[in-house]
């Protein structure tokens, strides 16, 4: 099993995270990926479980879940900004979490993610060894 990585997509420049420490708890790498491209690139690498990207990208949402069907997507947004937990879903997010990102948070919706792809791996696990 590789280790499960969770990309940022799109502009988290003035978050003051310290990206190197969200993951570590679990054992999971996080990368930023302003792009498709970039996020094509850390697809190759290894598996990608999650893909934090930013609420502007929204229009982005169906050409992100195309590029890593399995991840899980958590939207990002302003505090200020009120988005409704229906409009989120239909957009196709797994969750969502407000910016400016606090570290706790990005652990807590990692986690969940984190958990979700446990069981599809146990799961995984199991059909193939009843096979």
């Amino acid at each position: 099993m590789s280790t499960p990585k969770a990309a940022f997509y799109g502009d988290f420049s003035t978050e003051r995270i310290r990206w190197e420490e969200v993951g570590q708890d679990l054992g999971c790498q996080v990368c930023l990926a302003p792009d498709l491209e970039a996020l094509r690139d850390q697809r190759t690498r290894s598996e990608v479980i999650a893909v934090f990207a930013d609420y502007r990208h929204a229009t982005e949402f169906p050409k992100i879940q195309a590029c890593v069907p399995d991840a899980r997507l958590v939207v990002c947004y302003p505090f200020c900004l009120p988005l409704l937990a229906d409009e989120l879903v239909a957009l196709g997010a797994f969750h969502s979490i407000p910016r400016p990102l606090s570290a706790s948070e990005v652990r807590q919706s990692l986690g969940f993610v984190w958990e979700n792809w446990m069981r599809r791996v146990r799961n995984g696990r199991a059909r193939y060894a009843a096979a």
